[in-house]
């Protein structure tokens, strides 16, 4: 159920969505939409300085790719994932 969810809100998702940057209890940072949904993350080395504070974030662009456009010994790699209607593409999204 929670990948149909997250499925329809990156299908949803338009340059210049407004997202929110929320860090997980494990410590993790992720991108959610409006209705806190998870749509993406940043990288799991990510350090933000203590004195920095986020104010706003959008959707910058978004990046659709077909298993067919990546290595086979790279798919296990792609994340983020959405049934674009073309059988098994993937998105993600870069915030800005």
């Amino acid at each position: 159920m929670v990948s149909r969810w997250r499925d329809r809100a990156l299908a949803a998702l338009t340059v210049g969505t407004r997202i929110a940057l929320r860090q997980t209890s494990a410590g993790a940072w992720r991108l959610c939409d409006a209705q806190g949904v998870d749509v993406g993350a940043l990288s799991q080395h990510l350090e933000p300085e203590s004195h920095m504070h986020g104010i706003e974030a959008r959707v910058a662009a978004i990046h659709v790719r077909r298993p067919r456009d990546v290595a086979e010994a790279y798919q296990s790699r792609i994340n983020a994932q959405c049934d674009l209607g073309d059988a098994g593409s993937r998105a993600g999204v870069c915030a800005g």
